[in-house]
C-alpha cells in the first residue's frame, strides 16, 4: 500500500513539473508570427463529410508596452540569483494622474505580497527573503533591491 501511495504521489509531482516547463524551440525551427494566418484542420460531421468554414484564422497582434526610461537601480547586487523579469505599472513621477510601466527582476515564486506606502508613490513587492521597493519621485523611478 505504501509503494502504491508513493508511486501516486511521484506521478502527480512529475505531471506538475512537466506542465511548468516552458516550450523549447530548436535552433533550426521558427515560431509562427502572430500576424500570419494559421491554417485550420477540417472538421467532419457525424457522417464523415467535411464541414465548410473559413480557411484561415488570423490572430490579433500583440500590444507593445513602452517602458519608462528614467529608472535608477539601487543595490543591484541584491537581486535573486534566478530572477525573472516582470513588468509593473507605477505612478508617473511627472504626472500623478498617469501611470508608467517599468521592468523589475523578481524571484521565480508565486508568493507575492504587494504593499503601498506614501499615497502610492512607494510600492514594495515582497517575496519572503527578497523584496523590491519601487519609488516614484522627482522625474525618476527608483528601484531598490533588498535581500
Amino acid at each position: 500500500m505504501k509503494k502504491l501511495m508513493f508511486l501516486g504521489v511521484l506521478a502527480l509531482l512529475s505531471t506538475q513539473l512537466i506542465a511548468r516547463e516552458p516550450l523549447r524551440v530548436e535552433r533550426g525551427e521558427e515560431l509562427a508570427l502572430a500576424n500570419e494566418p494559421t491554417p485550420l484542420q477540417p472538421v467532419a460531421d457525424a457522417q464523415g463529410t467535411p464541414v465548410a468554414y473559413a480557411e484561415y484564422a488570423v490572430a490579433q497582434p500583440a500590444q507593445v508596452i513602452e517602458l519608462y526610461q528614467n529608472v535608477r537601480v539601487r543595490d543591484a547586487r541584491n537581486v535573486h540569483p534566478c530572477a525573472v523579469k516582470k513588468i509593473v505599472s507605477v505612478p508617473d513621477p511627472c504626472d500623478k494622474c498617469c501611470r508608467v510601466c517599468i521592468e523589475i527582476c523578481v524571484p521565480p515564486c508565486e508568493n507575492e505580497t504587494v504593499r503601498c506606502f506614501r499615497n502610492g508613490n512607494r510600492i514594495r513587492f515582497c517575496y519572503g527573503q527578497y523584496s523590491v521597493d519601487v519609488t516614484s519621485r522627482r522625474h525618476d523611478v527608483v528601484v531598490n533591491y533588498n535581500d
